[in-house]
């Protein structure tokens, strides 16, 4: 079994969901500890280094830069009202246009798909959204499904994990974390956090788009 860290890389933008962001970050950071591994090196990430500011009156701090992020394994674009204007920035969508491609594993929450979207990452790809998500998202990704909000719905092969809103952060954090450690591990961080579990843990890939000749 792997023990060296995995970089995982958090997207951070002003008026980012600061539930998304905790949610995922506590499962990921609550992975190993009772072993005292660490299996994911949590690397948050944005357009210049500092605080970012969320829309729930606290600060987070990205680390790195777009420039000097190491590379990442794993990327997460969490959501909030800062990600439409987070899709619109060249430079934001540049970065996920190069890292999510390689990376193993890429997640998102609500608004966050599109950013990806905006990247070009999500042409045939069936992405969780809400409601609201749908009714300002549609017309933008016609080349994608967006569907009613499953907990958790696979696309691209199984490498990229999107959740409809932040009450489902902490189930796409236990999604990742069974999908790179084990259900085994999954389960003992569900325990740690008191999660309930969900009544279908499977999590089957709905079948590609396919779109009518033009």
């Amino acid at each position: 079994m792997r023990t060296s860290s995995r970089n995982f890389a958090i997207l951070l933008f002003d008026e980012v969901e600061l539930l998304d962001v905790a949610s995922v970050m506590q499962v990921a950071s609550l992975a190993g500890r009772h072993y005292n591994w660490r299996p994911f090196r949590l690397l948050p990430v944005a357009r210049t280094p500092g605080m970012i500011e969320t829309r729930s009156q606290l600060r987070l701090e990205a680390k790195f830069s777009f420039d000097d992020c190491p590379v990442p394994e794993l990327v997460f674009v969490p959501g909030g009202y800062g990600a439409r204007r987070a899709a619109d920035d060249a430079a934001t969508v540049a970065w996920c246009q190069k890292v999510a491609p390689a990376a193993t594993l890429t997640l998102a929450i609500g608004a966050g798909v599109a950013l990806l979207g905006a990247a070009g990452l999500l042409d045939g790809a069936s992405v969780a959204t809400t409601s609201d998500t749908r009714a300002w998202l549609g017309n933008s990704l016609p080349n994608t499904r967006l569907d009613e909000p499953e907990p958790i719905v696979v696309a691209l092969g199984g490498k990229l994990l999107t959740a409809a809103s932040s009450a489902q952060g902490v189930e796409l954090g236990l999604a990742m974390v069974e999908r790179q450690l084990g259900k085994k591990l999954a389960g003992a961080v569900r325990t740690q956090l008191g999660a309930a579990p969900v009544a279908r843990l499977e999590l089957p890939e709905p079948p590609a788009i396919t779109l009518p000749p033009r």
